[in-house]
């Protein structure tokens, strides 16, 4: 059995990533089933078989609830439609169209029945919405100023790594940028350079369907919780990028390959590293903010 990539272990150690799986939020849930969607997905296609009825049915369960709960990670339907067009077996195929209409529908529902009161704005969700996919330019501008915001980058980096509670529970300003170093070192320990379609194909789904749901994000903050007209994009968290960067993290391993013991050797040495580093700064800076 293989190994996921460095980088997908490294994420899931990360200070905002262990706080949310231990805590009782949807954030740990979501993570914890898209990770399971990804490696079923992976798990059929390296096998090279018709998908197993129980792989089928629990992938479907998995994205239904995961999509249900995070609207930006829609373009995770892809899966079971991919899987159809590999191998030609019309359960996919079914339940592929199920959840999108089911997804959609919720979505839909949601958007028409949901009102937020913390956010005061003159316009309504579809109202914005419907401006913004008549004049789709104007979104390219309005998230194009916001990544250009370094104060907005460097929320989204912060908020991605740790911080924790309510935004309210930063972790000490040390570990940010070592942190930032060790994922950096994890995603080149996670490259693989297998040739292959197969692999090609595998990798290019995952990475369109985690660069579609990180455009997701935007989109979805800028119809719901932004002020219009907008000059930048309010709401956005960097944990709401953790499953884009899981599937990126995928993208750049592929289906993997085996190593030679040196290398595994120099993987768990890396991991260990990051692994106590994270654990330090997760329990400082808890410590810090509800023992200091």
């Amino acid at each position: 059995m293989l190994r996921p990539p460095s980088l997908v272990l490294a994420v899931l150690l990360l200070p905002m990533s262990v706080f949310q799986l231990l805590s009782p939020s949807l954030d740990g849930l979501t993570t914890s089933l898209a990770l399971l969607a990804i490696s079923i997905f992976l798990s059929v296609l390296r096998g090279g078989r018709v998908t197993p009825r129980w792989a089928s049915w629990t992938l479907a369960t998995s994205l239904l609830i995961v999509v249900g709960s995070r609207v930006h990670l829609l373009p995770m339907l892809l899966m079971p439609f991919f899987l159809f067009w590999k191998h030609r077996h019309r359960r996919d195929l079914y339940l592929g169209i199920g959840l999108v209409l089911a997804s959609l529908g919720w979505v839909a529902y949601a958007l028409l029945s949901t009102t937020d009161l913390r956010v005061v704005r003159s316009h309504g969700t579809v109202e914005v919405l419907r401006h913004y996919l008549k004049s789709p330019q104007d979104y390219v501008r309005v998230v194009w100023r916001t990544l250009l915001n370094a104060d907005l980058r460097d929320f989204y980096f912060r908020s991605f790594v740790g911080n924790l509670g309510w935004l309210d529970a930063p972790l000490r300003p040390f570990f940010y940028p070592w942190l930032g170093v060790g994922l950096c070192l994890c995603a080149l320990a996670s490259l693989s350079w297998r040739k292959g379609v197969e692999d090609v194909q595998a990798r290019t789904v995952l990475l369109a369907i985690a660069i579609a749901s990180a455009s997701l994000v935007f989109l979805a903050l800028l119809v719901t919780w932004t002020p219009h007209p907008a000059s930048v994009i309010l709401g956005v968290q960097g944990r709401y990028f953790v499953v884009p960067v899981l599937l990126t993290a995928y993208a750049l391993g592929g289906f993997g390959r085996t190593r030679g013991l040196w290398l595994q050797c120099m993987d768990g040495l890396l991991l260990a590293a990051f692994a106590g580093l994270s654990l330090t700064a997760l329990i400082l800076g808890l410590q810090d903010r509800f023992a200091g």
